[in-house]
């Protein structure tokens, strides 16, 4: 994906790129959306949700969806496991608490919703981040 902006104010053009992939969902594999991060206290309606910028000490919920979860053949729900890890410079800084995704108010059992809320501990210092979700489907017998 590459975009390219204008500032209207100043007629500066600035671009970036990533390369995105996409999951193919037809094959049955466990896979995870996109994750959507907030801070969990209220937002001021001048904060710039675009920016992503979080500050140490900071509660941050963060979201994402789970695809084509193994289904319990008894219950008919699935067991699946998140575990976040937060990552700076290739280093893990932090650890999240491990999840247990509940089935129990999931309106579509192949699209489960997850959501948790963060820490961000004092010790962080500023920098570039990354957030990595890992799912564990605990009924699977494929890694």
């Amino acid at each position: 994906m590459r975009v390219a902006v204008r500032d209207l104010t100043t007629s500066r053009i600035g671009s970036a790129s990533e390369f995105v992939s996409v999951p193919n969902l037809e094959n049955k594999q466990l896979a995870l959306s996109g994750i959507l991060m907030t801070q969990e206290s209220s937002v001021s309606p001048n904060l710039d949700l675009t920016a992503r910028r979080f500050t140490s000490g900071m509660n941050v919920r963060f979201s994402a969806q789970i695809f084509n979860a193994s289904l319990d053949p008894a219950t008919q729900r699935p067991q699946v496991a998140v575990q976040p890890f937060l990552y700076r410079d290739g280093k893990r800084v932090l650890t999240g608490p491990s999840l247990s995704v509940d089935a129990g108010n999931q309106k579509d059992l192949q699209r489960l919703a997850v959501s948790s809320v963060m820490r961000l501990t004092a010790d962080l210092e500023p920098g570039n981040y990354y957030l990595q979700l890992v799912a564990t489907d605990l009924l699977s017998k494929q890694k």
